[in-house]
């Protein structure tokens, strides 16, 4: 910076020393041809003109190159927040099912009706069979015992597809044992005490499973 500083102070003592030779040269100009001594003007003009070259010698001066230090960028990293598509959990109401009443009905209440009608029929037609002496004890336990393993075979094919229904069959054909074995215990005496009852026993076990 300070010999930047020379260099501009060395040009403008320059220009007022052409300014002043500049003068000079007019002074001279102006003089009159018979007043003009022509020795004497180029000395006094070479003199000072040499004299003011002496002392604005130009010095070259190197390049000066400013060298440009690093700057250190502060580069603050901005955190990247990931993108989340929130979604909001649809609230989803516990939607009870009607009871549909004709299919209760059909599926409860009519095969309740049907195996208590069947049970008393089996009943109504093994006691009008021995008021009628038509079949003997034997025979008449026998058709009891048919007709409730019948009954429960039956329900034993339908549990998958029929659930509701196969289990009234099943309750029918128990019920239709039990009056069997009763029977056949009191009325015809076809079988001990002993027996009856472990047949019962059976029958409820299997109820029961």
């Amino acid at each position: 910076s300070s010999q930047v500083g020379k260099i501009f102070k060395s040009i403008t003592e320059l220009k007022t020393d052409l300014i002043k030779i500049k003068t000079l040269i007019n002074s001279i100009k102006e003089v009159k041809p018979s007043e003009q001594v022509i020795p004497m003007a180029k000395e006094q003009v070479i003199a000072p003109v040499q004299e003011i070259i002496k002392q604005h010698e130009v010095v070259s001066v190197p390049p000066v190159f400013k060298k440009e230090e690093p700057v250190a960028q502060n580069v603050t990293a901005i955190p990247v927040k990931p993108v989340v598509n929130q979604i909001k959990p649809k609230v989803i109401k516990a939607t009870i099912p009607k009871t549909d009443l004709e299919k209760w009905i059909g599926e409860h209440v009519l095969s309740i009706i049907g195996i208590g009608v069947l049970v008393l029929g089996l009943a109504f037609f093994v006691k009008y069979a021995i008021d009628k002496n038509w079949i003997n004890e034997v025979g008449r336990v026998a058709i009891g015992i048919l007709a409730g393993g019948t009954l429960i075979a039956l329900a034993h094919k339908l549990r998958k597809t029929y659930k509701t229904f196969s289990s009234i069959l099943v309750g029918g054909g128990i019920a239709v044992l039990y009056f069997t074995i009763s029977i056949g215990f009191q009325y015809y005496h076809l079988f001990s005490q002993t027996a009856a009852f472990s047949i019962m026993v059976v029958i409820t076990a299997f109820a029961v499973l």
